[in-house]
């Protein structure tokens, strides 16, 4: 077992430091991500989310609505942020309208934030 945690850890590391994922890896983040949200952070709240289909790995749309308007479903995960906006694995920018409770008043890698953090980091890991 902890052989397996081991490499899981490492999977993911390897994952955080590359610049780029290929089309690979990028599902299986996106897979990876959906299946351990649902197991393990907040059961249930996928199929909650009226905006969530696994459909979005395949790029699906769906029609609804009286006006049969196409609406794009998607599970996304977050990959990279700057200033008020993410981009998710597959490269789309959005705004970010949720912030994560104050801590992204300032936006996302503020630079003095960013440098009290490599200062403290380069001074005692905590």
């Amino acid at each position: 077992m902890k052989s397996d945690i081991t490499q899981q850890t490492q999977h993911i590391l390897n994952l955080i430091a590359k610049r780029n994922l290929n089309d690979d890896e990028k599902k299986q983040l996106i897979d990876e991500t959906v299946e351990n949200f649902n197991l393990y952070i907040n059961p249930g709240f996928l199929q909650y989310r009226k905006s969530f289909s696994p459909d979005y790995v395949a790029g699906k749309f769906i029609m609804w609505g009286k006006k049969q308007a196409i609406h794009f479903v998607f599970g996304l995960v977050e990959w990279a942020d700057s200033g008020s906006t993410f981009t998710c694995v597959k490269g789309i920018e959005y705004i970010d309208c949720l912030g994560g409770y104050g801590i992204y008043n300032v936006g996302h890698r503020h630079p003095k934030v960013l440098k009290a953090v490599n200062d403290q980091l380069n001074r005692q890991a905590l």
